[in-house]
């Protein structure tokens, strides 16, 4: 089944839970390695481009971790569906809207629980958490299978 190609500015959507941590996103576009097909004036975004995405600064907490902290999300597999089959540009995929991809939110900084007076504070012991993500695209027009 075809779906819409991706080009470059085209949104990278991060759905905030990443399982048992809830994450605020913070909106990121993707860029691409080539500039040589374009659609609508918009270069075409290749597998690989997914992994330039890298959302620094989000906060996060997890239960009972509520003081939040922060992390880094980023694309960690694309679906299937996201990757065309058919057609090839420079020898590569090219990306498509798809379903959704699998997301990873690295912890940067952990996030924190205050427990009763005179105890320490304790941190999330979590170095990641996996989650999901979509793409929405601009291109309205040109779509790939």
């Amino acid at each position: 089944m075809s779906d819409n190609v991706l080009v470059k500015g085209s949104m990278v959507n991060f759905i905030p839970l990443f399982s048992p941590a809830i994450v605020t996103p913070l909106p990121d576009t993707l860029s691409t390695s080539v500039s040589n097909v374009q659609i609508n004036g918009k270069p075409v975004c290749l597998e690989g481009d997914e992994n330039k995405v890298k959302v620094a600064g989000c906060l996060y907490f997890s239960a009972p971790f509520i003081i939040p902290g922060q992390g880094e999300l980023t694309i960690s597999e694309l679906a299937d569906n996201q990757k065309s089959k058919a057609v090839r540009c420079n020898g590569k995929a090219m990306l498509l809207v798809g379903k959704m991809f699998g997301a990873k939110c690295k912890v940067k900084t952990a996030a924190k629980f205050q427990p009763p007076p005179s105890f320490p504070m304790v941190s999330d012991p979590n170095p990641q958490y996996m989650g999901q993500g979509m793409f929405i695209t601009t291109n309205n027009s040109v779509s790939a299978s």
